[in-house]
């Protein structure tokens, strides 16, 4: 799921969060994210944005050995957007 505004034609805000949980099988888990930015394209083509995003996979598999990931990450992103 997603939100975009924008202010004006070269400055947006935007947000957006995903996620699937898998039940059943030999794998079991989820994978969820969702961030919060700002993109501002004061060339035509080239533009900049910041977010803060969040992320967490969290997976565990059932068979003789064991086998668990349990990652989490978060925090602020700075990158280059060009679009066509």
């Amino acid at each position: 799921m997603g939100w975009r505004h924008a202010f004006t034609p070269d400055l947006r805000m935007y947000a957006e969060v995903s996620g699937i949980k898998k039940n059943g099988g030999r794998i079991n888990g989820h994978i969820y994210g969702g961030n919060i930015g700002m993109e501002w394209f004061p060339f035509k083509n080239i533009g900049f944005v910041a977010d803060y995003g969040i992320s967490k996979i969290k997976l565990h598999r059932d068979s003789e050995r064991d086998a668990d990931l349990n990652i989490r990450l978060t925090g602020p992103s700075a990158y280059v957007k060009v679009r066509f």
